[in-house]
């Protein structure tokens, strides 16, 4: 993705064909996280060591810190997910995931047990029910085929609503997926 005329580095939602080929180096490329982080050290440092500081100067936001476990795999992710790896939008959005988190922890946490409160409209008139996580790691949902009723859901849900329980669905599935690499590096 190219930078915008005002010079930023912010990127659109959908990626492009330029972006995942930029993703597909960095995440492919080479196979291994401590890979990664040697490539990037100084880099990771440099987001690790300004999290830790805006946490200081943001007591509030310890608990999200400690939820998310501010190390050099969470800063690597906000680095690789920058145009260049640019440090000072990778601190930026880091700092802008922990005041989220922050105002949202009790229900991040229970999404991380697994406990989500979806809203009951939207599990009317879905037609996927979720009902657990096979083995720890994969979601398991029975289809419910003909019972889908987007109108209905976006007649009784709002976008925010919408995004609100997808988040905590991602955030149960990423959380339990994201302990492996965390703890062999790969």
């Amino acid at each position: 993705m190219e930078a915008s005329a005002t010079g930023d580095d912010h990127h659109d939602l959908l990626p492009t064909a330029s972006s995942s080929e930029r993703f597909t180096h960095k995440l492919l490329h080479p196979d291994k996280v401590s890979d990664l982080l040697a490539a990037h050290k100084d880099k990771v440092a440099q987001v690790l060591d300004r999290a830790r500081k805006f946490v200081q100067q943001h007591p509030e936001l310890e608990a999200a810190a400690k939820q998310v476990n501010v190390d050099e795999l969470f800063a690597l992710r906000f680095l690789l997910s920058t145009k260049n790896d640019n440090v000072e939008l990778a601190v930026e959005h880091l700092e802008q995931t922990l005041k989220w988190r922050s105002a949202r922890l009790e229900n991040l946490e229970n999404a991380r047990r697994g406990k989500i409160v979806f809203n009951d409209a939207l599990i009317k008139h879905s037609h996927v029910a979720i009902i657990g996580l096979l083995g720890g790691l994969h979601p398991t949902v029975v289809v419910r085929a003909g019972r889908a009723n987007i109108k209905n859901i976006f007649n009784d849900l709002t976008p925010e609503q919408l995004i609100e329980n997808q988040l905590m669905f991602n955030e149960s599935i990423f959380y339990h997926c994201g302990k492996l690499p965390g703890q062999t590096l790969r």
